[in-house]
This record gives C-alpha cells, structure tokens and sequence, in this order.
C-alpha cells in the first residue's frame, strides 16, 4: 500500500518509477491516506479518534480521480462498531472514487463484495 502511495507520488513529481520495462499508473488528482497510528498526546486523540480526524478529512475533498489508501479501517474500537463504520464508509467511497485500496482483520468486511456486486 505505501509502495503504490509511494510510486503515484513520484509518478506527479515527474520522476522515474524505479521498475523494469515501462510500469504504468493512472493519474491521480489527490492521494490521501490513512496509514499508521494517528493518535496524538498533544490534541488528545485516540487511535480512535485519530483514524476518524484523517477518514473525516479524506472524506471531505475525496473526488473520482482521487487513490484513496486506508489501512486498517475502523481499528482502535470494539469490533462490531468498527466492522459497521468502515461498511458504510466503504459505502460512501465506492461512488465517490475510482480507486480505493483498503486493509482489514475484519472478516465480515472481506464479504462485503459479495453482498454489493459492484
């Protein structure tokens, strides 16, 4: 995930992607992630809470040609709250952006696909 972050990155600052042959990736107006631990001492954040502050601001200015990278979605709370928060944020995501690359432990999350067939 942070490699694909990574490479898009480099791609918008017109560098070379160090890859053999001619890697080729689409053309991204934003990258935004949720990567990590984004608790904070200082604001009194939670990992919680931290999550919610970066999803909530993802949220905001996400469009179509956004790569939208969020790891461990609806971590840092109880697993049945979690599991229900990142459905629907996934929800709202998928018509709201082309490309979205989300990681889980969650179970019931990895059946989402087969609930919504799009």
């Amino acid at each position: 995930m942070k490699t694909l972050g990574l490479a898009s990155m480099m791609l918008k600052a017109g560098m070379y992607l160090p890859a053999q042959n001619q890697p080729r990736l689409p053309w991204f107006d934003l990258i935004l992630a949720d990567i990590g631990d984004q608790q904070s001492l200082e604001l009194s954040l939670s990992t919680f809470s931290g999550h919610i502050s970066r999803l909530r601001d993802i949220l905001k200015v996400a469009s179509t040609e956004s790569l939208v990278l969020l790891d461990e979605i609806g971590s840092g709370t109880d697993p049945s709250e979690g599991v229900a928060l990142s459905e629907s944020i996934l929800q709202y995501l998928k018509d709201r952006v082309n490309l979205a690359v989300v990681t889980t432990h969650y179970a019931d999350l990895t059946r989402l696909k087969e609930k919504d067939s799009v």
